[in-house]
C-alpha cells in the first residue's frame, strides 16, 4: 500500500532518498495512466486505452500492462522493464504530487512505503535539502519533470473530452483465447477512427486544434499490440524456469550482474 507524504523542511531534515533501481514496485499494476506528451513512444511500446470515471463520466488515458488481473506483465521476476518505453509516472516514482485542498497548487511527495526513505549517513542515500536549508538540484529537478507531467494532463483530458462529445469513443471487449477457453476483457474504451471519417469539417477541425486527433489516431495504432501480451507472458515463464533452475549458481557466481542505474529523463517524456 503506498502512502504519499508531502515533503517538508522541518519533517524531512536529515533525511534522504534512494533511487529505485527495477519496478517490482509496479508489479501488480495492469494499468498506467498516460498524458499526450509520451503517448507517442508508449503507443509504439504497449497497448493504449481509456477508461472511464465511474463518478465524474470523464475518460482517462491508460496503458495497457496485462489483461490479466494483479500482473504487469512488463515488470520481470527480477524487477527489470521488459518494454521498449517506461510512461512517466513510473519514472517519477518514489515521488509523486499532492495537491492542495481547494487549490490550483500542487506539492512534491514521496512514498513513504517505498522503503526508500533513509536518514543521510545512509550510503548512497540523495538528501531532500541542502546545506541551507534548500531543496536539494536533483529534488527540484523531479519537481519540475513532475509539474511538466502534470500540466499536459490538463491538455490530455481537454481533447478526450472534445472526443467524448464528438460520440468517438466507443467500448473496446477484447476477447480471450486460453487453453481452449475464451473470456471477454470489459470495462476499456477505444476511439472510434471510422467516425472521424463521417465528421464534419468544423468539428474535424476542432479536434485536430485540441490535439485530440493526435490522441486518437496514436491510441488507435497502439492496439495493434495487444497480442504483445501472449509473448511476454511466455518470456515471463521461460524467466521464471531460468530462475529456478540456476537460482544457486547465480547466488555463488563470482559475476555478478547489477542492474542498470534508472535515471530521470527530465527533457523528454
Amino acid at each position: 500500500m503506498r502512502s504519499f507524504v508531502i515533503i517538508q523542511r522541518d519533517t524531512f531534515v536529515g533525511k534522504g532518498w534512494l533511487p529505485h533501481r527495477g519496478y517490482s514496485f509496479c508489479r501488480s499494476q495492469t494499468t498506467l495512466p498516460l498524458v499526450a506528451a509520451e503517448l507517442t513512444k508508449a503507443a509504439a511500446a504497449m497497448p493504449v486505452a481509456l477508461i472511464r470515471d465511474q463518478n465524474t463520466g470523464h475518460f482517462q488515458l491508460i496503458g495497457l500492462c496485462s489483461l490479466d488481473e494483479g500482473r504487469n506483465l512488463f515488470v520481470a521476476p527480477d524487477g527489470k522493464w521488459l518494454g521498449g518505453y517506461v510512461p512517466a509516472v513510473l519514472r517519477g516514482y518514489p515521488f509523486g504530487l499532492a495537491r492542495v485542498e481547494n487549490s490550483e497548487q500542487v506539492l512534491l511527495a514521496i512514498d513513504e512505503a517505498s522503503g526508500l526513505v533513509v536518514n543521510n549517513s545512509e550510503a548512497n542515500a540523495q538528501p531532500f535539502f541542502d546545506e541551507q536549508g534548500a531543496p536539494a538540484d536533483t529534488v527540484r529537478q523531479i519537481l519540475g519533470f513532475l509539474t511538466q507531467v502534470d500540466a499536459n494532463l490538463i491538455t490530455t483530458n481537454r481533447a478526450l473530452l472534445h472526443l467524448q462529445e464528438a460520440d468517438l469513443i466507443v467500448p473496446w471487449t477484447i476477447t480471450l483465447n486460453t487453453e481452449g477457453n475464451t473470456k471477454n476483457v470489459n470495462g476499456l474504451f477505444r476511439i472510434d477512427i471510422d467516425k472521424i471519417r463521417s465528421l464534419n469539417n468544423n468539428d474535424f477541425l476542432k479536434l485536430r486544434e485540441n490535439d485530440a486527433l493526435f490522441l486518437a489516431f496514436n491510441q488507435s495504432f497502439s492496439t495493434a499490440h495487444i497480442n504483445i501480451f501472449e509473448t511476454l507472458s511466455q518470456i515471463q515463464n521461460k524467466m521464471e524456469d531460468t530462475n529456478k533452475i540456476h537460482k544457486k549458481t547465480i547466488e555463488n557466481s563470482f559475476a555478478v550482474i547489477k542492474d542498470d542505474d534508472i535515471k530521470f529523463d527530465w527533457s523528454n517524456i
